[in-house]
């Protein structure tokens, strides 16, 4: 009997330790949460959590400035009550990338990483570059020419006041389309990164200049097209310091320039 009445005891006494144990844990907890609840409410208020950066990666046709001007109601926005989705067709709208990624990086970073649709060519005017991608948005403005895989669009003119993601119109309007095509087929099928400059001349023909001084020179789209097999031959043989005449849609004329 005086067994049992001890074993009662020491079971009494195990749960009460039991319930103490977990009063103070729910205690301990609480404390913390109300704490952290606190500083997390201080911390709001003093602008903690308030956007500062704004990162850019994986951009090479758009500068990273062009992106952070795209987001000008973001910095000093509180981080948590940001609208993502209202960020994303921000930059949509204005920028043809493939995808666009935006995330938050704790305490007060915006991250947008960008998978950009390829370049095809760069125009030079009024002491501005524009950077063109196939769908002819105007993905960079710059100063200066920094991208050297990039072949220059010349012989244009009339571009008017256009920003990052305006579609670009050149006159004469025929020839811009023409010219733009040229460079369209030599991307797709890889020689963008052998053209220094697409001129459009006077005469009205195109002349394709290479970053090996080989001067091409066609008379139209059609010319293009027609001579497209010998042209194809020169690029993919590096062959330089030469003008080639192709306008009369019969055998190549061709000039050495050494």
């Amino acid at each position: 009997m005086a067994r049992e009445k001890s074993r009662s005891k020491e079971l009494k006494k195990r749960k009460h330790q039991r319930i103490f144990k977990r009063t103070m844990v729910i205690i301990i907890v609480t404390a913390a949460l109300v704490a952290a609840g606190l500083w997390f409410y201080q911390a709001i208020n003093r602008g903690y959590f308030d956007v500062k950066h704004i990162e850019v990666a994986g951009n090479e046709a758009v500068d990273s400035k062009s992106v952070r001007e795209l987001l000008p109601q973001v910095e000093g926005q509180c981080i948590f009550i940001l609208n993502m989705n209202q960020l994303y067709a921000d930059i949509q709208t204005s920028i043809d990338a493939k995808t666009i990624h935006i995330t938050k990086k704790m305490p007060d970073t915006l991250v947008v990483t960008l998978e950009e649709s390829p370049v095809l060519c760069a125009i030079v005017t009024d002491n501005q570059v524009y950077y063109l991608n196939q769908k002819l948005k105007i993905t960079e403005v710059s100063q200066y020419l920094s991208k050297t895989n990039v072949p220059i669009l010349s012989g244009l003119n009339n571009m008017g006041e256009k920003k990052v993601g305006d579609i670009a119109a050149l006159q004469p309007e025929w020839k811009f389309s023409m010219a733009t095509n040229i460079l369209e087929q030599l991307k797709n099928d890889g020689y963008l990164a052998k053209i220094s400059e697409l001129n459009c001349t006077e005469q009205n023909s195109f002349k394709i200049i290479t970053k090996n001084n080989l001067n091409i020179e066609v008379k139209d789209l059609d010319n293009f097209h027609n001579q497209y097999s010998y042209i194809q031959l020169v690029l993919d043989q590096n062959q330089s310091d030469m003008d080639i005449n192709l306008t009369t849609d019969k055998n190549p004329i061709v000039k050495s320039r050494t």
